[in-house]
């Protein structure tokens, strides 16, 4: 079995999570009390993470990534468009006229 589960690809989001839910239906039904375990230890661990604050400080770290890049993006623009504006100025012929 790989990654993806029985098949070696999933067509969509929406099969990927409906053979994961079979999957976990069916590990819950053959092994009752693992599954529980493991459940109550998930519980237990997101309920000491703080989550508001680790969400909060990826919200930030994102938008505070989008300002440079912004630029860096306008920068780009500005770059391209000087360019275009300067191959029409002066265009570059392949051959030149002899003199």
């Amino acid at each position: 079995m790989n990654i993806l589960g029985d098949s070696d690809f999933c067509k969509s989001l929406q099969d990927c999570v409906e053979e994961k839910m079979d999957t976990s239906a069916q590990f819950i039904r053959e092994k009752p009390w693992p599954a529980v375990v493991w459940a109550v230890a998930i519980g237990y661990l997101l309920h000491l993470l703080p989550l508001a604050r680790i969400t909060g400080l990826l919200f930030k770290a994102i938008i505070s990534l989008l300002k440079p890049l912004a630029v860096l993006w306008l920068i780009g623009k500005i770059w391209e468009k000087a360019s275009a504006r300067k191959s029409l100025v002066n265009p570059v012929t392949e051959n030149p006229p002899e003199v």
